[in-house]
């Protein structure tokens, strides 16, 4: 399930009238270092334990959330659930799965040659090169890979070796324990996500996302 935000910075959280039976450890999260970052963040949150209180059996006072070395975020009680969370200006999106996910959302805006050399391959940056659309499909890669980093805590592995193609429009990988889906259903920006999957079952990312995305 991919769940969007649109203007997360004006996002009226009391709306989930959370906070009535939900304790406000849980649903805050510590200062980040911005008020977009944080308003955004808050509603991602908020929308989460919304979601997981919605489609689960779940008491409230289960859901506390803790990091883990790298800095995901787990449920401490609740380990079959797995989530990923994403922000950007204007955007917070999150994921909810059975298993190991990763998302990242991006606005897709201006990009230097030189950042693209430092994560993109030489097949990626052939095709950053001859796109008609140049920062659409940066950000579609650059995503691509950090949704993979963020579901399987692939920390160590350099940007240039997660390599991704496109064909239809599709991502392309050669990666056989996971799926990927793009969601571009709101112009200006790009969320990918990356989700584990039998090794047998190799890569389905072909739409998808195409029934879930909501906004």
């Amino acid at each position: 399930m991919l769940i969007l935000i649109l203007n997360p910075e004006s996002f009226n959280t009391e709306a989930l009238m959370l906070s009535k039976v939900v304790p406000g450890r849980i649903l805050n999260k510590p200062a980040l270092r911005n008020e977009g970052e944080q308003a955004r963040s808050t509603a991602a949150r908020h929308a989460l334990i919304y979601m997981v209180l919605k489609l689960y059996d779940v008491e409230p006072q289960k859901l506390g959330i803790a990091y883990d070395e790298y800095g995901k975020p787990y449920f401490i009680e609740l380990p079959d659930i797995h989530f990923s969370i994403s922000h950007c200006k204007g955007l917070s999106a999150l994921t909810l799965d059975c298993v190991k996910v990763g998302l990242d959302a991006e606005n897709i805006r201006p990009f230097s040659l030189k950042a693209a050399k430092r994560v993109c391959s030489m097949r990626e940056l052939q095709l950053i090169e001859s796109s008609l659309e140049p920062e659409r499909d940066f950000f579609r890669l650059w995503a691509l890979k950090e949704s993979y980093i963020k579901a399987f805590e692939e920390m160590s592995c350099p940007f240039r070796e997660i390599e991704f193609g496109f064909a239809a429009g599709q991502p392309k990988s050669f990666f056989t324990n996971a799926e990927f889906g793009l969601c571009e259903a709101l112009d200006g920006y790009v969320i990918a996500c990356c989700r584990q999957v039998a090794a047998a079952e190799g890569n389905r990312g072909e739409g998808y996302y195409e029934h879930v995305c909501s906004v």
